[in-house]
């Protein structure tokens, strides 16, 4: 599954939350999102352990680019709560909209190691 596609199914799941991958009622950040959108839980994983054990999201730990919004430069998976969250030197927008963006710089083809690589969004939905 695209990163994008994960952040859109997961902010589907619950609010939103600021500065963490998983909030206190239940919300998550776009990177949080993600990660239920492939099977984590507070509960359950150590979100950022998770992150990184998926392979078909390694580009967001290695591209950097600049923000769409400021001039700040920074991996993606750095670009991605600096957008989410609400503080001073943050962007608070909304996980769909992140979502658009990391659609606009991710790979094009998802790597095949993914179980779900090859399954519409809609299907890995019901999958989980």
């Amino acid at each position: 599954m695209k990163l994008s596609e994960a952040i859109s199914l997961g902010a589907m799941m619950g609010p939103k939350a600021n500065g963490l991958l998983f909030g206190p009622k239940g919300g998550s950040c776009a990177l949080g999102s993600a990660m239920l959108a492939v099977g984590a839980s507070e509960a359950k994983w150590n979100g950022w352990t998770l992150f990184h054990t998926q392979e078909e999201w390694r580009w967001a730990k290695e591209v950097v680019l600049s923000c769409p919004l400021c001039s700040r430069k920074a991996p993606v998976v750095q670009l991605i709560p600096h957008l989410n969250n609400g503080y001073t030197d943050c962007h608070d927008q909304t996980r769909e909209w992140i979502a658009s963006w990391v659609a606009t710089v991710e790979p094009q083809e998802v790597l095949e190691t993914s179980p779900t690589a090859h399954l519409p969004v809609a299907e890995v939905a019901s999958v989980l």
